[in-house]
């Protein structure tokens, strides 16, 4: 029984006095050091990775929304060369016409001259 007191008065002394060796300090100084840098990292690690998804996140917004200004400009673009195109097929039926026009008054005066120079002309006095 002695002897438990002893021993217990001898921990109880070691605990309440703790313990005087400088390298068991040190490490538990370290210890801690490293234990609020890990957590630090920890938190700067989860933030970067927030960060990252938020930049992917509008990347991937931004290249949807280029795709569709994309999209109505080359329809916009169709569109105008449509409208271009049938512009010119009318520009070009009216031209069509007008030659039509013009090669039939050419038939016409092409056939006036060879009955105006088989007429007698009047003389001239």
């Amino acid at each position: 029984m002695n002897r438990w007191i002893v021993l217990t008065l001898a921990v109880s002394l070691i605990a309440l006095t703790g313990c005087e060796n400088p390298q068991l300090k040190q490490c538990l100084q370290d210890n801690q050091s490293l234990t609020a840098q890990l957590q630090q990292s920890q938190q700067e690690l989860a933030d970067s990775q927030a960060k990252a998804e938020n930049l992917q996140a509008k990347t991937a917004k931004m290249k949807n929304e280029f795709d569709e200004v994309q999209t109505k400009a080359m329809k916009g673009i169709q569109n105008m060369l449509e409208k271009q195109a049938e512009k010119t097929k009318e520009q070009l039926a009216a031209k069509d016409a007008v030659i039509a026009e013009l090669k039939t008054r050419i038939k016409q005066l092409e056939n006036q001259t060879p009955e105006a120079e088989s007429a007698p002309t009047p003389a001239v006095q």
